[in-house]
């Protein structure tokens, strides 16, 4: 199989190191954290009742099979007693608990299946089949207007798949995804669930028990420490890069040549190979520009001693018309307006309009009881216990699909919490839509105009807008995405419609490196923030973001800030360009 084959299942974390702190950002869809991994754009699709058809199915169903799902991607009890609390109101102490005691059973059993979720709607209720890695769980949910009456374990069974039945790029995603994922799960778990779901009947006959579980011990370490991970393929080996603080490990295996696709082997291979690609200062723009011969698409903006010694673009704007980049070109960037609502955030902090140890009560009408204790500095630090995202199976796009401020909120709310708030760390791009959502009711503006008036004007930058608008620019003046989602023609962020609340605050919006670099610099120098909320924007870091329609943006900082580096890049599947790349630009500002 030719190298990159992988293109459109490849996901990327957006990862963030600040000193000790370390922040984790999934971004690409196909590692949202539901259950088993299935993204939050599951493949989930309603037998043909007429009483569920897609157009008039009730709201009240969604919500259901939402909540239900989120709640099985949990890990502890209390995420199970805040699903009850909130979606199962009425039962008495006892039935509380048995709820509970039944919620823990599903979830187990849900754990071992994978790939495909069907929601088939029954006279006296729904059922959920989840399936694929060889097992298939189904799941009873009585539901009524006001709220889930019962959830219960009907089947869960190993089934021998039939050629056909998940295609190896699923059952590669699906072991990626394992893999990516082990870290959040206990040793013990993951490798029983890895050896019964992932590894090949030959891979097992042929290790012993102990080396599977130093193996397996091995990759929980790595994932549990990465921030980021990149998918790639080359010749056959799936190639899975985690990359942590302390560098990167490449897990490499390979999936049976016939279903169900099985692990056949796997290995793990530390950052002890030479570098791809190996940058010097001197002949930067030359090395750059054999790389643009190879496929290199985007723009590179480096500063040395705090001095500009690199700013130039390179390949095609658009491929099709063989527009070049310019280094006015505007890209998307993904999950970077996270760091704008943060100095958002600050500055009514400092303004002494909010305060960030207030409970999100303060804020919000009927926030459930288990979130009462949340606070906003919580869903700063990871620290809400919100999963990831709040789409719906039944928006046509997890970012794109248009939904209301008022409907983000409410969706949040009532998203079953991972872990109590204040007691685990994992990142959640919800968490940065409340955050909007506090900037705009305390601010009395709107989440973009609080920005644009507080930020983007007074450091001039004129290339930084959201969504669905050209702010006095041209189409042309927009880089192409290149995929493997693509949405207008062409698939430019103008074409994308206005800035849903599915990612306000933590998305949506695009810029170029010169307006990037600008507002990073107003942010440290300028006074707009005072030195105790700049600390967070001051020392070393790296950052990756990225979003499916084909833009990736990355950025390295060193402690004292006198040298940092911007990479973004619009090509069309050439992510282990990209990766090596960036890791190449992080080395050369390090030796300086």
């Amino acid at each position: 199989m030719a190298k990159g084959h992988l293109a459109a299942l490849r996901y990327i974390s957006w990862c963030e190191y600040r000193g000790a702190a370390k922040r984790s950002l999934i971004m690409r869809r196909f590692s949202c954290t539901l259950i088993i991994g299935v993204a939050a754009a599951a493949l989930m699709s309603f037998s043909p009742n007429p009483a569920y058809a897609q157009d008039d199915r009730p709201l009240h169903v969604d919500d259901a099979v939402r909540a239900v799902m989120q709640t099985l991607g949990t890990e502890d009890d209390a995420a199970l007693y805040d699903f009850v609390d909130t979606h199962m109101t009425g039962l008495d102490q006892p039935e509380r608990e048995s709820a509970v005691a039944k919620l823990r059973d599903v979830r187990t059993a849900a754990r071992g299946a994978g790939g495909d979720v069907n929601v088939e709607a029954e006279d006296d209720g729904i059922r959920l089949v989840l399936s694929g890695n060889g097992s298939t769980t189904q799941i009873k949910l009585a539901v009524s207007r006001a709220g889930v009456t019962d959830v219960s374990l009907v089947g869960n069974e190993k089934t021998a798949a039939a050629p056909g039945l998940q295609s190896r790029d699923d059952a590669v995603r699906g072991h990626s995804r394992a893999l990516e994922e082990s870290g959040f799960t206990p040793l013990d778990q993951f490798v029983v669930d890895f050896e019964d779901n992932h590894l090949s009947a030959e891979y097992l006959a042929s290790t012993t028990p102990q080396d599977r579980k130093s193996l397996l011990s091995e990759i929980r370490d790595i994932a549990k420490d990465a921030g980021g991970a990149l998918l790639n393929e080359d010749d056959g080996v799936i190639i899975l890069t985690l990359e942590g603080p302390e560098g990167a490990a490449d897990i490499r295996f390979t999936a049976e040549t016939s279903a169900p696709y099985s692990v056949a082997t796997i290995k793990v291979e530390r950052g002890n190979t030479a570098p791809a690609i190996e940058l010097s200062l001197d002949q930067l723009d030359q090395q750059l520009a054999a790389l643009e011969t190879q496929g290199l698409s985007g723009a590179v903006l480096m500063r040395i001693d705090g001095e500009t010694v690199h700013r130039k673009a390179y390949g095609f704007a658009n491929p099709q018309t063989e527009r070049e980049n310019t280094i006015d070109t505007m890209f998307g960037v993904g999950s970077r307006p996270i760091d704008f609502t943060i100095a958002a955030i600050y500055l009514l902090d400092q303004r002494g309009v909010i305060s960030r140890e207030d409970p999100i009560t303060e804020y919000f009408d009927n926030v459930p009881e288990g979130k009462k204790t949340m606070t906003l500095s919580h869903l700063m630090r990871g620290e809400s216990g919100l999963p990831d995202f709040h789409g719906l199976p039944t928006d046509w796009d997890q970012d794109l699909a248009w939904i209301d401020r008022e409907t983000a909120v409410q969706r949040i709310l009532d998203q079953p919490l991972l872990f109590a708030p204040g007691t685990g760390n994992r990142h959640s791009h919800s968490a940065f839509g409340l955050l909007a959502s506090v900037v705009e009711t305390e601010s009395g503006m709107g989440y973009y105009e609080f920005l644009r008036r507080n930020f983007f004007d007074p450091a001039g930058m004129n290339h930084t807008g959201e969504y669905g608008e050209l702010r006095g620019q041209a189409t042309e003046d927009f880089a192409v995405g290149g995929g493997p989602s693509f949405v207008g023609e062409p698939n430019v962020p103008p074409n994308w419609g206005n800035t849903s609340w599915l990612v306000k605050g933590s998305g949506g919006m695009y810029s170029n490196l010169d307006d990037l670099m600008k507002f990073y610099d107003y942010i440290r120098t300028s006074g707009v923030l005072e030195p105790e909320y700049t600390r967070y924007f001051k020392g070393s870091s790296v950052s990756v973001d990225g979003s499916d329609r084909g833009f990736e943006l990355y950025s390295s900082r060193d402690e004292d800030g006198a040298d940092e580096v911007y990479l973004v890049v619009n090509m069309r599947g050439n992510s282990s360009m990209f990766r090596d790349l960036s890791r190449a630009l992080n080395r050369l500002i390090e030796k300086h």
